[in-house]
């Protein structure tokens, strides 16, 4: 059976096709995946930051910035080209910039909050520059995506080590004069043997959390005989204990939530194991257990760790 329809002529009236001037990807340095729901992305323009710039994100977890009016040198709208490539040679590079400032929007925020600067238009998934795709040693990030740092409060999940700690500036300070000097924003890298393993940065009152996947296990106990039985005795995994070394950054930043870039471009900051000058040597980390880190006062009495890491800045 044959329908009429099927002896018509479909005549193309108009070809439209619009193209998207901006997207960018949140990368879950825990999780090692695309961040897909759950942020709140506040966009503004530079030069002009009473405008509003529409930002949302698709099911693939990618934000998309429109209506940014855009225009070339013959006056036409970017977002009404074809995406070819000859359009894209007319736009070889950013021609305005934008601040966005990015937030969890749970009530247990899983990430730390921060702000960033990016120029649009980009083709493909925006690269930010000043090194933020590379969160300085992990490998894991993509290089067309933006690292997202888990929050203190964050959940860790399962098959995650945990190190914490409250990390205190270690300053003079003048008499009667007792209250914390919270290192709010240092950067945190958690080494073992040698081998990057995880970072974060800490909120305003310097808690910060380092979660990575749990190590493999230590490798003298990998080589040992099978004897006791394997899984049981001292090379059963929830035996394994690792020596970590915890890597600070820190130039005590200004502004709430900082900028990434600034975060990332801190510079090494003392870490100090027992006051008053003593750095921090190796910390254990035992499988299936949260690691604390703090500093041990030999000036108290007993001598007692305290509740804060404390770090001394830099020159």
């Amino acid at each position: 059976m044959k329908l009429g329809l099927d002896e018509q002529t479909t005549r193309l009236v108009e070809d439209f096709t619009r193209t998207s001037p901006f997207g960018v990807r949140f990368w879950d340095v825990v999780a090692r995946d695309v961040v897909r729901s759950g942020l709140a992305v506040r966009v503004l323009e530079v030069g002009n930051p009473h405008r509003r710039i529409n930002a949302f994100s698709n099911a693939s977890g990618v934000w998309i910035l429109r209506d940014l009016q855009l225009r070339d040198g013959d006056g036409n709208d970017f977002e009404f080209g074809d995406g070819r490539q000859q359009f894209w040679d007319r736009w070889p590079q950013p021609v305005r910039n934008y601040v966005f400032t990015v937030r969890d929007e749970e009530r247990r925020p899983r990430f730390q909050p921060f702000q960033f600067l990016c120029g649009a238009p980009q083709r493909g998934f925006a690269r930010c520059g000043c090194g933020l795709a590379h969160s300085p040693a992990d490998p894991s990030v993509p290089d067309d995506a933006v690292p997202i740092y888990p929050s203190a409060s964050r959940t860790a999940p399962a098959g995650t080590a945990v190190v914490r700690a409250q990390l205190e500036e270690l300053t003079p300070s003048p008499p009667g004069d007792d209250a914390p000097r919270w290192a709010a924003w240092a950067y945190v890298e958690v080494w073992i043997d040698g081998r990057f393993a995880g970072a974060s940065f800490g909120d305003s009152q310097g808690r910060v959390a380092v979660m990575f996947p749990w190590p493999a296990p230590v490798a003298d106990l990998l080589q040992s005989p099978p004897s006791p039985p394997r899984g049981s005795g001292s090379a059963a995994l929830i035996n394994q204990v690792w020596r970590v070394e915890l890597r600070v950054f820190y130039d005590a930043l200004a502004g709430d939530p900082p900028d990434l870039c600034a975060v990332l471009s801190q510079r090494p900051a003392m870490v100090i194991g027992r006051l008053p000058d003593e750095p921090l040597g190796l910390a254990s980390l035992a499988y299936g257990r949260e690691l604390v880190v703090r500093s041990v006062d030999d000036r108290l009495s007993p001598v007692a760790a305290t509740s804060s890491l404390f770090i001394r800045k830099g020159p």
